[in-house]
C-alpha cells in the first residue's frame, strides 16, 4: 500500500485539506478587511493542522489576538510527538503582548530545542 490508499484527505503531499480551506477563508476575510472572522479561520486552521505556520503568521504579523487569546490557541494546538520545538517556535512569536513573559524567557525556551539552533525564525 502506498500513501494515495490512504483515506486521509491529502495525505499524498502532507496536507491537510480541511486545514488549508480553512486558511484560504481566512485570507478571503482578511481581503474583505473583516480581521475578526480572519482571525477565526487563520485559529481554526491551525487547530486542524499545527503545522500550518502561515496561519500562525498572519495571526502573528498582523496582531490579531489578544494575549490571552494567543494563550488560548497556544494551549488548544495539538503538536505531534517530537515536535515540542515548533510548540517553542510558535510562543516565541506570539508572546509579545504576554507581559509575564519577557525576550530572555523566550530565547532561553527557543535554545533548549537543538533544532531550533541556528534558525533565522527563531532569531
Amino acid at each position: 500500500t502506498g500513501p494515495m490508499d490512504t483515506d486521509e484527505p491529502g495525505a499524498a503531499e502532507g496536507i491537510d485539506v480541511g486545514a488549508a480551506c480553512c486558511l484560504l477563508r481566512g485570507k478571503v476575510y482578511d481581503a474583505q478587511q473583516n480581521r475578526a472572522k480572519a482571525a477565526h479561520w487563520y485559529q481554526e486552521s491551525l487547530r486542524r493542522d499545527a503545522h500550518c505556520v502561515e496561519a500562525l503568521e498572519r495571526l502573528a504579523d498582523n496582531h490579531m489576538l489578544t494575549a490571552e487569546e494567543e494563550r488560548s490557541l497556544l494551549a488548544a494546538l495539538r503538536f505531534p510527538q517530537g515536535d515540542e520545538w515548533l510548540r517553542a517556535l510558535y510562543k516565541s512569536r506570539m508572546g509579545k503582548y504576554d507581559p509575564a513573559v519577557t525576550p530572555a524567557m523566550q530565547e532561553r525556551e527557543l535554545e533548549s530545542h537543538p533544532e531550533l539552533r541556528g534558525s533565522i525564525d527563531a532569531s
